[in-house]
């Protein structure tokens, strides 16, 4: 540019210079290119230039294009390389997940399955308890039975023997 001023290639600001009289310190003041100039000028070499790049929208003159396009090219290697690194990790991780999970469904398929045996043998402990209650209840019913029917019969045996051995009614009113 003219009147001593330059141009920044980092954001294509314009940088200008001004001199004062001698013994004084130059100034430096940031004034923005007109937006035609900006938009025309290489982002790296700051020459005028056609070529856009549609990823980062910037410009750039044929050299410093095929320099951005392989910078391009090696960061989409470098994000390919990560996505491949991420891809299988994610398998890993998958896999991993799949196998605790298959694990912990196992263990409580095995869970349940004691439990329910241990249920079983409960069960069968407390059925025989009912009946042993059962078959001694029965022994006492059985045994109270023969004996209510032996106190029956030794009763009517009584009753009759007495009958027998009493005189009758008549034959003590007659014989005072």
């Amino acid at each position: 540019m003219h009147n001593g001023s330059s141009i920044c290639p980092i954001c294509n600001v314009a940088v200008i210079e001004n001199k004062k009289e001698e013994g004084t310190k130059n100034s430096v003041s940031f004034a923005p290119l007109p937006p035609k100039l900006r938009d025309e000028k290489c982002r790296i070499c700051g020459e005028i230039c056609e070529e856009k790049c549609r990823h980062c929208k910037r410009r750039f003159c044929n050299d410093c294009w095929i320099s951005h396009i392989n910078d391009l090219k090696e960061e989409l290697n470098n994000i390919n390389g990560d996505l491949e690194s991420s891809a299988a990790s994610f398998e890993d991780r998958l896999n991993n997940f799949m196998s605790k999970a298959s694990k912990t469904k196992e263990f409580i398929v095995r869970d349940i399955e004691a439990k329910i045996i241990e249920l079983h043998k409960k069960r069968e402990t407390r059925i025989k308890k009912v009946e042993n209650i059962i078959a001694a209840g029965e022994t006492s019913v059985e045994d109270i039975r023969e004996r209510m029917h032996k106190a029956q019969m030794e009763i009517k045996e009584q009753k009759e023997l007495s009958y027998d051995v009493l005189p009758d009614n008549d034959e003590k009113d007659n014989g005072e």
